[in-house]
């Protein structure tokens, strides 16, 4: 007898027909009288429970849960025994579960992602709306304007902070000059030293200056500190007094400075005094202590920018710049003159009507 004659696969019609074997093949769905598989019938009919390839009946296995789980159970064929129909009702509220928390994670993405765009939406606004107060308070013309609320929109966009006092970071570097020279080329050309320089120098200057910011009653330098920055102030009211007092006791009166005017010349003079290479340990002394009265906006040339300056352009700076200084002291020097000879003429005129009194 050949194994395969009891074999429910692989039997021969020629070795014999045995029909009592049909009740017993319940791989036949045909014949499901004596013993019905149910949900391991795909195992059985598939060879998965004969097979010693591991791997094979990993991944068969992993996708029948697969399958069930997506499909609520649905799919399966089970029989009337207990702890099988206990199976396939686990394996339908598990797939249930699974279905309603995965719903339930898509909904919180959706509504955080909701929540956050909004929140980006009015904080864009909130900063458009505070630039826009910045370029009115500035006053910027319409050869610059038009550039600069497009580039901060599209920084914004990529939801980068952006400071409404200080938006010149975020701006290309050409327009940033434009900004700077709108803003402080009228203020340098009030500098007695710079009076007299071109314009292309001023413009080198300009270009070197940095933006600050400053809070109310905030000390920007102190009386006898090192004065290492000139100001220049776009916006707000600072405070330039000194602590000293005169010979009668009594403290000198303050000096208010506002918008369009600058402190800190001395460094200028420093700069350019004819010494090749400025040496930092030889900074001027501030003589008067400089606070802030409200919330200060500005540009500062700090030393080592100016000293970057000389040394970039050293021959047109230097030239340029001392030669100002020469004719600024020169002026000063003349100034004296004419005050110390109306003040001693006088005396003169004075001791001269005495002798002519003593001769008559």
């Amino acid at each position: 007898m050949y194994p395969s004659t009891f074999s429910c696969h692989k039997r021969s019609p020629s070795l014999g027909n045995y029909t009592f074997l049909n009740d017993y093949c319940p791989l036949d769905k045909a014949r499901k009288s004596k013993f019905d598989l149910g949900i391991f019938l795909d195992a059985i009919e598939y060879g998965t429970v004969e097979s010693k390839d591991f791997p094979k009946k990993m991944l068969h296995c992993f996708w029948w849960g697969l399958k069930n789980l997506s499909s609520f159970g649905q799919n399966l064929q089970t029989t009337n025994y207990f702890w099988e129909n206990c199976f396939a009702v686990f394996i339908s509220i598990s797939g249930l579960l699974l279905f309603l928390y995965f719903i339930g994670n898509v909904q919180t993405y959706i509504q955080l992602t909701t929540a956050r765009t909004e929140e980006v939406i009015q904080k864009m606004k909130i900063k458009e709306r505070d630039i826009e107060l910045w370029i009115s308070r500035n006053n910027f013309g319409d050869d610059i304007k038009p550039h600069i609320m497009p580039n901060i929109q599209r920084v914004l966009e990529q939801n980068i902070d952006v400071d409404p006092q200080n938006p010149l970071p975020h701006l290309p570097i050409e327009i940033r000059k434009d900004i700077k020279r709108h803003l402080c080329l009228p203020m340098l050309k009030k500098v007695p030293m710079l009076q007299t320089s071109e314009k292309h120098m001023l413009q080198s200057i300009c270009d070197s200056l940095k933006p600050v910011y400053y809070n109310e009653r905030t000390y920007i330098v102190r009386e006898g500190e090192p004065l290492d920055t000139m100001l220049f102030v776009t916006q707000g009211i600072i405070w330039n007094f000194t602590t000293s007092r005169r010979v009668d006791g009594t403290f000198l009166s303050g000096e208010c400075i506002e918008r369009g005017n600058f402190y800190g010349e001395e460094l200028l003079a420093w700069g350019f005094r004819g010494s090749p290479e400025p040496n930092l340990s030889d900074l001027p002394v501030s003589t008067k202590t400089v606070k802030t009265h409200t919330k200060v906006e500005g540009f500062v040339l700090t030393a080592n920018d100016l000293n970057t300056l000389i040394s970039r352009r050293p021959i047109e700076a230097a030239f340029a710049l001392q030669a100002a200084w020469r004719r600024f002291n020169g002026k000063k020097k003349g100034e004296s003159m004419s005050t110390n000879f109306a003040r001693r003429r006088p005396k003169r005129c004075h001791s001269h009507s005495s002798r002519r009194f003593k001769t008559i």
